[in-house]
């Protein structure tokens, strides 16, 4: 298991389009993808749970994965954070 603490870059948060593309992405490896924020967690692959966290720009958000791909998956995972989208 790997963990990154995150600041959320976009000006706009984690909006839609970054959510969406996140969990695209996360869907794409076989290690688990959680997101904690503000003492609550997101399963990476679900688009709702992580819009109901309302992460806005600014924000210090936890990036947890674990699984055989975690490496892999967590340098792909950051770049979406780091994204103007």
């Amino acid at each position: 298991m790997i963990q990154r603490e995150i600041t959320v870059a976009n000006c706009n948060g984690f909006h839609l389009r970054p959510a969406a593309l996140f969990t695209q992405t996360a869907s794409d490896f076989q290690s688990t993808v959680r997101i904690l924020y503000n003492g609550q967690k997101a399963e990476g692959r679900n688009l709702l749970e992580i819009l109901k966290l309302g992460i806005e720009e600014g924000s210090r958000v936890t990036l947890v994965i674990d699984g055989s791909d975690e490496k892999e998956a967590m340098e792909e995972l950051l770049g979406i954070f780091y994204k103007s989208i």
